[in-house]
């Protein structure tokens, strides 16, 4: 097998900076030296959690997640009744033919799909007072 000049040269080139990088690393070893020690806190007042007062509540916020989701539905629902009366006035207003009628057909698509999901909301809401009662009667 010949081989070019090039090809010596990297072959050398690599087989010294492979002695050199290891002599370098040797070298470093037993130059730093690294000793653990362990670290002690010890506890304050200012670092202590606080707890409160055995018989005191703790103050929540007044909002819950379930008056947060439950809220604005309604505001919302009437918002995209708006919507979709904007939607059909001018899906009926586009011709045919108009490169935008899919796209507002899309779109009146998802806000009838949106309001499917509010009135499943609200089925679902009658559902939970239906097995709440049901639990009351079995109580009495």
């Amino acid at each position: 097998m010949h081989k070019t000049s090039s090809s010596m040269f990297m072959g050398g080139f690599i087989a010294v900076s492979l002695i050199v990088g290891g002599a370098s690393d040797a070298h470093a070893a037993g130059k730093y030296t690294k000793k653990e020690e362990p670290v002690v806190a010890n506890q304050t007042e200012l670092t202590r959690p606080t707890r409160p007062a055995p018989g005191t509540e703790s103050q929540q916020p007044g909002l819950s997640a379930r008056g947060f989701i439950l809220g604005p539905r309604d505001q919302v629902q009437a918002v995209n009744e708006k919507q979709i009366k904007v939607m059909q006035k001018l899906e009926a207003m586009t011709p045919e033919g108009d490169p935008e009628k899919p796209e507002l057909l899309f779109r009146l698509g998802q806000l009838y799909e949106e309001g499917a999901r509010y009135w499943n909301f609200r089925a679902r809401e009658l559902d939970e007072k239906i097995f709440e009662a049901r639990g009351q009667l079995t109580d009495i």
